[in-house]
């Protein structure tokens, strides 16, 4: 819900608005789009939907002059992400 949908629903209410001003788009995908998780396989999907959706509205929305594009960061520590970080396989 948060991850997609989320991305999803404030990108289409300010479509008008980012299409006015040839506006800019920066999503949040994860390292766990490209390589997924074992451990969280739910939000490997998810944020794999959020760079796809995000290529497909560049795509969708380049000809108005939005300029869309998703960023995926690398380790960052949290609870989610301590065990795959201290895990070398």
């Amino acid at each position: 819900e948060v991850n997609l949908r989320g991305t999803q629903e404030i990108c289409f209410a300010l479509e008008g608005a980012l299409k006015a001003r040839r506006g800019a788009i920066v999503n949040f995908a994860s390292m766990w789009s490209t390589f997924g998780s074992s451990r969280n396989p739910a939000y490997s999907a998810s944020k794999g939907a959020v760079d796809s959706f995000t290529r497909a509205l560049a795509a969708a929305w380049s000809a108005d002059g939005v300029r869309t594009n998703a960023v995926a960061p690398g380790w960052v520590k949290t609870r989610m992400s301590i065990n795959a970080m201290n895990t070398p396989e």
